[in-house]
């Protein structure tokens, strides 16, 4: 999970979700843990987090219509939402791919070891955070990089999808900004006055994130899994489980 630290780490992420459906999270999951705050407390998510996602809320709400509709619709910009779920498909058929790598003729045992362990590392870092869109576009072209090594080379029965997963590895990229591109944006971005109102989004977001964690494992723990499934973020994830 990515944990902001500056303001403008928050005001990135909140660009990621539309207000809106923060909101409706926000009112959905914060009287399922009220209800299990005493579990959820243990666990280190506090009385006064809970109390600032409410405050998040209050402010949102309180915004201009008008304002917030054309705040949602410069986000369009940075919604990298489909990258993602593409970097992390593509991360899972790395990962196989690595599982069944082909030694190379010649390699002895040590630089297996090694050559298996590099890219392990190199694919777990892709999904580390939820990154700025420059940033997923080199995380894309190394992936698509990954995909392309020899020693990873798909059998015959598993070409089309190998090469499926590459081309939209590849047209995702030429899509996203390049670092030039995305930081031109963030002016363009600040000039409308936006920065206060995208920072709540992200604080709000992140707060939803560390709650829902927290929730699932702690009612997990206690022995409560039809109650921990509550805690996931479906409206702004469609799916995707962070």
């Amino acid at each position: 999970m990515f944990l902001p630290i500056s303001r403008d780490d928050f005001i990135i992420v909140g660009r990621s979700f539309p207000t809106d459906a923060i909101v409706r999270e926000v009112m959905r999951i914060v009287p399922i843990a009220s209800e299990d705050m005493g579990t959820i407390a243990s666990r280190g998510y506090t009385l006064r987090q809970l109390q600032q996602l409410k405050d998040y809320r209050v402010r949102l709400q309180s915004e201009p219509e008008p304002d917030r509709q054309r705040r949602n619709d410069n986000k369009k910009v940075w919604q990298n939402e489909a990258a993602l779920l593409a970097l992390r498909s593509g991360s899972a058929m790395a990962l196989c791919a690595i599982a069944d790598r082909r030694v190379p003729e010649g390699e002895d045992p040590a630089s297996t070891r090694e050559a298996v362990r590099s890219l392990l590392d190199e694919v777990e870092t892709l999904g580390s955070s939820n990154p700025d869109p420059a940033r997923l576009r080199v995380r894309l072209a190394t992936l698509a990089r990954i995909l392309h090594l020899p020693e990873l080379a798909p059998t015959a029965s598993d070409a089309r999808s190998h090469d499926d997963m590459v081309m939209k590895l590849q047209g995702l990229f030429r899509r996203l900004p390049d670092i030039a591109s995305w930081q031109q944006r963030l002016r363009e971005q600040a000039s409308l006055g936006f920065d206060a109102a995208d920072e709540a989004d992200g604080r709000a977001y992140i707060n939803l994130e560390i709650l829902c964690r927290v929730g699932r494992d702690a009612l997990n723990e206690a022995g409560l899994p039809q109650r921990a499934a509550y805690y996931q973020l479906h409206e702004l994830h469609r799916g995707l489980d962070r």
